[in-house]
């Protein structure tokens, strides 16, 4: 059986719609849109049963606002926008609780 690189596990657990993540206590499976026109994360967290205290939240906002502008206007590349917003997508599943 080969050897699994670092992180092989991790990609095993992207689906198409979005990321799940696994903790001990729990699985949670979470989509959410990213872009210009997306909706904001606390309604789309909210149509999922989850939430994140207000406070992070702004930031997290904040930070999709960010890389949708940057990207849009070619600073980042598809690549680096893809990988910043998985980076992101990990600090939210961390965050989220149920609501």
């Amino acid at each position: 059986m080969a050897a699994q690189r670092p992180g092989a596990d991790e990609r095993a657990n992207r689906t198409s719609a979005g990321r799940t993540a696994r903790h001990t206590e729990r699985i949670v499976k979470l989509k959410l849109e990213f872009g210009a026109m997306a909706p904001l994360l606390e309604t789309q967290l909210g149509h999922q049963g989850l939430r994140i205290t207000a406070g992070p939240l702004r930031h997290l906002q904040k930070d999709a606002d960010a890389l949708a502008r940057l990207s849009v206007r070619g600073v980042l590349s598809e690549k680096e926008t893809t990988y910043a917003r998985g980076r992101l997508m990990k600090t939210i599943l961390k965050l989220a609780e149920k609501a």
